[in-house]
């Protein structure tokens, strides 16, 4: 199953700073990922001034069970980067 997770960072003046401080245990967990074949592609999703502002990830997983554990183990989650999580089933095109 294919879903589309957006994650929104928060908007207090200490989200970006959360982020940063969390950038590379989520980089790293999002490589095994890739590496696995659950993820497909991941990016930050960029505000008017192009600061990062939360992220967009497509997953490839056995079901929403699998893809709301990983979610719930991500360390934007984890540790508050993350405050509003957006998952949407979709069927991407050029792919089984």
């Amino acid at each position: 199953m294919q879903f589309l997770v957006t994650g929104l960072d928060g908007k207090d003046n200490k989200a970006l700073q959360r982020r940063l401080d969390n950038r590379n245990a989520h980089i790293e967990n999002a490589k095994k990922l890739k590496d696995q074949g659950i993820i497909i592609e991941a990016g930050a999703l960029l505000g008017k001034n192009e600061e990062m502002i939360g992220s967009s990830i497509l997953f490839d997983v056995n079901d929403r069970e699998q893809l709301e554990s990983i979610i719930t183990n991500d360390p934007y989650t984890q540790n508050g980067v993350w405050i509003e999580t957006r998952i949407q089933q979709i069927k991407l095109a050029f792919r089984e």
